[in-house]
């Protein structure tokens, strides 16, 4: 028999986690129906109202919950240089570069200004026309030092990339380049 606040009986189920894990139901969705079911009928007056706001406020807290899981640095910096290699675009590149630069390209290293490694990077492109690049190595689970090593596809064969991004977690520069020609 159910009563005025829609629970049946004097029954109370208990669910155990490890049984719902077991069914395949997700706990966060399953608690925040359990959370929408347990309050939509506390209050019997204007129970419409009450109930969509329930559900509202349960969804809102939901999507403040899971966005707060997001990488709050807005982007993938290692992809984004990853695939500005890929499309040979110095210019986009130097975007994210250090005033002065750690760069090694073949047998050559030397530290250059950041307008200097633009015109290396971008007679490089222009020698070696991308085609591929391919993240082989990341290491990004600091948030002020970032690094990574791509496979880099050109029509003149294959170069191994690596480089570090370092500064604050609101900005990241390139502080090093090495450029090597793979041995196949």
């Amino acid at each position: 028999m159910e009563n005025v606040y829609g629970a049946k009986g004097n029954k109370e189920v208990v669910f155990c986690l490890k049984c719902l894990m077991k069914r395949g139901v997700n706990p966060i969705i399953f608690f925040y129906w359990r959370l929408w079911h347990n309050f939509r009928y506390t209050l019997p007056i204007e129970k419409h109202y009450f109930s969509l706001y329930m559900m509202k406020t349960i969804l809102l807290s939901f999507l403040l919950f899971s966005s707060s899981l997001v990488n709050t640095q807005g982007g993938d910096l290692i992809s984004e240089i990853s695939n500005q290699f890929r499309l040979g675009n110095a210019k986009e590149i130097a975007k994210y570069l250090s005033s002065t630069v750690n760069l090694s390209l073949m047998n050559t290293e030397n530290v250059y200004s950041k307008v200097q490694a633009e015109i290396i990077l971008s007679n490089f492109f222009k020698n070696n026309q991308p085609r591929t690049s391919e993240i082989l190595h990341r290491l990004d689970n600091n948030p002020n030092y970032q690094h990574a090593v791509i496979l880099l596809g050109t029509a003149n064969g294959d170069y191994r990339i690596a480089y570090s991004l370092k500064g604050t977690s609101d900005e990241l520069q390139l502080i090093e380049i090495r450029i090597e020609e793979t041995i196949k």
